[in-house]
């Protein structure tokens, strides 16, 4: 043997050496006529089948592989067409009858070898499996919160969006992930004013918000910013609740809470005027009667006692007005009145026939003015109490011996409406400035702040309760501008009936 022939062999020594010793298991093929026969193994597949493969050398593959066609057509795909196989498959040992997972590599060996290189996966892929699993637990969870989650980039690009999220537009995900948040939601280029996900970028904190979408529909979104093990900023997730049927309760609520509130400051609104006026009308009777007693039997005073008996008419009267006035605040605060069409002059005279009868002693001067004989509005019979208390409040508060009420009605426009005017002009006392634009207030606390003359508090309240339900209004100005003291003009407005 010469030196050359000594160095192939040496070669051949460090051949079989790196051979037996890969970690990978090495099994060779040599193809011989129509078949391939299993000729060698590296040390790696020894210990796999446990020291059992060297019973299989000779062995033909067609014999070894009989149960196993998938194994057996790519050993020989790989020997008739010399091209590299690679796959992940699970195989039962032969030899000892394991299962295991194997990445198994078919190598083409010019001019009839074939390696079969396999790697024992099982560990990994059980691992591989665990996490699947995982994940399709955390996949189940996140497809059946009802909460949209939405991860997005930092230009608000979606990249998952849960299957609520896709619901609430009707989408499938695929036709979400790429758009922008913002796009798909708002309908806008631009994002969100006050977006809780890009305010999280910002101060990299959770971050929250109400916002309305353009359907009506009210949601509240959580923005959380999403961090690198290095701390920089990488993405975000919104999650976002639909809460407009809550907003609806809570409008509700609140309006309610308000209804039951003004029913309660109207109640001891109500309360208190009615005492404080039923005690000044019995206190009037009762001083009355004193000096009914005190004069009856002297023949002087006449004219006197006719008087005494006078303003006890006028006090009873005023007694009825009152428990009348309650009576209507009542209806009209627990029911809701129908409305018809009503002529105003036709109401008016009867409202102006009952002042008379009320105050026959009084001397009345009552005129009124209008350009047409009818005026049409809608609303209905207690129209008519209304204006007997601007009539009654006009003659009782008024400390003339000629009471004069000049009563005008007119046509006009308010905010492109057609009105119906009624003016109520009188010569009494008026009303200061400083009451003016509280007279007519419903709140509990302005009638106690506001010092009202007796009597007037009830009966401005209903009527101005009265006019409200007929969608009209009212108000008071002085009869001669700058002089509240030469008395009022009550002026009411009312729709005109179309």
């Amino acid at each position: 043997m010469n030196e050359k022939d000594n160095n192939l062999e040496i070669s051949d020594e460090i051949y079989k050496k790196i051979y037996k010793s890969i970690s990978t298991q090495i099994y060779t093929w040599r193809k011989i006529d129509d078949d391939l026969i299993l000729i060698d193994y590296n040390n790696a597949a020894e210990e796999f089948t446990g020291a059992r493969i060297k019973d299989y050398i000779g062995i033909k593959a067609t014999e070894l592989y009989k149960d196993q066609p998938n194994i057996l057509n790519e050993l020989f795909d790989c020997a008739n067409t010399q091209l590299d196989i690679s796959r992940e498959m699970e195989y039962k040992g032969i030899s000892t009858g394991e299962e295991k997972y194997l990445e198994v590599i078919y190598n083409f060996i010019t001019p009839d070898l074939v390696l079969v290189h396999m790697k024992d996966i099982t560990d990994r892929r059980k691992v591989e499996e665990i996490l699947k699993k995982e994940k399709q637990e955390k996949s189940i969870i996140l497809e059946n919160i009802l909460e949209h989650i939405v991860f997005q980039t930092l230009d608000h690009t979606v990249i998952y969006p849960n299957k609520a999220a896709c619901d609430s537009v009707s989408q499938k995900p695929e036709q979400l992930i790429g758009r922008k948040c913002h796009q798909i939601w708002q309908g806008s280029d631009e994002v969100c004013e006050n977006c809780p996900v890009e305010h999280s970028f910002k101060t990299k904190k959770p971050e929250t918000n109400e916002i309305t979408t353009g359907d009506g529909r009210v949601w509240f979104i959580k923005g959380y910013p999403i961090l690198d093990d290095d701390g920089n900023l990488i993405g975000g997730v919104e999650l976002t609740s639909e809460i407009t049927e809550k907003k609806h309760i809570e409008v509700k609520l609140k309006k309610s809470e308000k209804m039951y509130r003004e029913a309660y400051n109207s109640s001891n609104l109500y309360k208190d005027l009615f005492t404080h006026d039923i005690n000044n009308i019995f206190q009037n009777i009762l001083s009355s009667i004193e000096l009914y007693n005190l004069y009856r039997k002297d023949p002087n005073k006449q004219t006197e006692l006719e008087e005494i008996e006078n303003l006890i008419v006028e006090q009873i009267l005023r007694g009825t007005m009152l428990v009348s006035n309650v009576q209507n605040l009542s209806t009209i605060e627990n029911y809701d009145m129908s409305l018809f069409s009503i002529e105003v002059n036709e109401v008016l005279k009867k409202a102006i026939s009952f002042v008379r009868q009320s105050f026959p002693n009084k001397k009345l001067n009552i005129k009124t003015e209008s350009i047409q004989n009818e005026y049409f509005v809608m609303a209905n019979e207690l129209l008519q109490n209304a204006f007997e208390n601007l009539l009654f409040n006009a003659v009782k508060h008024n400390i003339n011996e000629i009471i004069k009420i000049d009563i005008k009605l007119s046509k006009d426009v308010k905010d492109d409406k057609k009105i119906i005017k009624i003016e109520f002009i009188d010569n009494g006392i008026g009303i200061h400035d400083s009451m003016k634009d509280e007279i007519f207030h419903r709140e509990y606390r302005d009638y106690l702040k506001y010092k009202l003359p007796s009597g007037i508090g009830l009966g401005l309240l209903f009527t101005k309760k009265m006019i409200e339900s007929f969608n009209g209004e009212i108000k008071v100005e002085d009869r001669i501008e700058g002089d509240y003291s030469q008395g009022s003009n009550f002026i009411i407005m009312i729709p005109e009936e179309k």
